[in-house]
């Protein structure tokens, strides 16, 4: 009888213990919003890091954006690319392409996504009490990825909408087109930031990925190439070969080395996104990588370079033997090879 009388109990307890639930009023600890977000330099530090994490939007894979997707949108567009891939890669490299393809559209919204989000860093910035060399600092890296989005915008696709400042997401359809030369005085603008406010290198505590003195002038340099103003170009290439004589950049003695998978971090490498090889796939690793790579075996490769650009190397060039012009593929795969060769 105990039992049952406890039953009954609980069976009537649980319609009121219901209905009082619904009367309940939810108490909100924290609301996390645009306007309360960028308080504290932490804040700071952390919007930054999302910032740079724009680049990679994928843990350890950025395959949206640098690793993989800008590698199709801007190679495998031109007479450089061959791809056995069905479908969107393939239509890419044999220019059959539309505007329905998905590299153009998620190439697109990742680069404008870092834009999007510098300029709300930039926009918060001032009003956080912070050391000012600090936050002359996080400025010119948020302008830095600026910067560099807006120059692989206009490589792959010419003009573009131009946005400095935070603006309403529905407005951002309706802006006009900015010619090349218009971005590009931006992105000056942005570097030369860069340049003064940036440190020549950072410690490894620190982060190795970061923007410096040297990726400023590096982009710089790319972008007055670009318009063909060898004059501008040539100063800030000087620039990074005054950092080279300082020891701040040396080139492999071998160029094979450079990409070896023993070799994490190159002391050539001026601006660079780290990737961690074995993590959700790794679309470089899987698409481009060396045959060698023992972190992540039977990668798909189905992406190379076409035979036509292989032999417009000369001989002599190092680089020309790199590729691998004796993969077969695998063998439980029908690959097609005899077009062109695996990087």
């Amino acid at each position: 009888m105990k039992n049952i009388r406890m039953k009954y109990l609980l069976l009537a307890f649980l319609p009121v213990m219901a209905f009082s639930c619904t009367k309940l009023e939810p108490r909100v600890y924290s609301d996390l919003t645009s306007e309360n977000a960028y308080l504290t330099e932490s804040d700071i530090d952390a919007a930054l890091t999302g910032v740079y994490a724009d680049i990679a939007p994928y843990k350890g894979d950025g395959w949206m954006y640098y690793n993989g997707y800008l590698v199709m949108t801007t190679d495998y567009t031109t007479d450089m690319g061959f791809s056995t891939a069905a479908g969107d890669p393939s239509k890419l490299s044999d220019l059959t392409y539309d505007d329905n393809n998905r590299y153009f559209r998620y190439n697109w919204q990742y680069m404008y996504q870092v834009i999007s989000n510098a300029n709300i860093l930039l926009s918060k910035i001032d009003a956080v009490p912070m050391d000012d060399a600090k936050k002359q600092s996080v400025i010119a890296q948020a302008r830095f990825l600026r910067a560099l989005s807006y120059r692989d915008l206009t490589d792959a696709w010419g003009p573009v909408p131009l946005i400095t400042e935070v603006i309403p997401p529905a407005e951002a359809p309706a802006l006009p087109l900015t010619p090349v030369a218009d971005v590009d005085k931006v992105i000056i603008e942005d570097c030369k930031f860069g340049i003064d406010n940036l440190p020549e290198s950072w410690a490894a505590s620190d982060g190795l990925s970061r923007a410096t003195k040297g990726a400023s002038a590096a982009l710089l340099a790319n972008v007055y190439l670009r318009a063909h103003d060898y004059q501008n170009a040539k100063i800030y290439v000087d620039m990074i070969l005054a950092l080279r004589d300082k020891g701040v950049y040396k080139l492999n003695a071998d160029f094979k080395n450079v990409w070896s998978e023993s070799n994490k971090f190159d002391k050539g490498f001026i601006f660079c996104i780290l990737h961690e090889p074995a993590l959700n796939g790794g679309e470089i690793t899987n698409h481009f990588g060396p045959t060698d790579n023992k972190e992540v075996p039977g990668r798909w490769q189905y992406y190379g370079v076409s035979l036509d650009f292989w032999r417009k190397y000369s001989d002599s060039d190092p680089r020309k033997q790199f590729f691998y012009y004796n993969y077969e593929g695998d063998a439980a795969r029908d690959d097609n090879t005899e077009n062109g060769f695996f990087i």
